[in-house]
């Protein structure tokens, strides 16, 4: 995972695929706090803009 400003880049190689799809949440540690960023391409990657406010750091989420 890398971050770039507001940018979020997700790979995610060996994942099975088939019927259906993956979702890419952020989950801030030691709160019920979570945020739907999107979906994974069947390629298993993709880049996403973050809402203003929201940043990650070291894959945790700060608001």
């Amino acid at each position: 995972m890398d971050t770039e400003g507001q940018r979020l880049s997700v790979d995610v190689p060996g994942l099975m695929t088939g019927a259906g799809y993956y979702e890419v949440w952020l989950a801030s540690p030691g709160s019920i706090t979570m945020l739907a960023v999107g979906a994974l391409g069947s390629d298993m990657h993709a880049d996403f803009s973050l809402p203003p406010g929201v940043s990650v750091v070291r894959g945790a989420l700060t608001s």
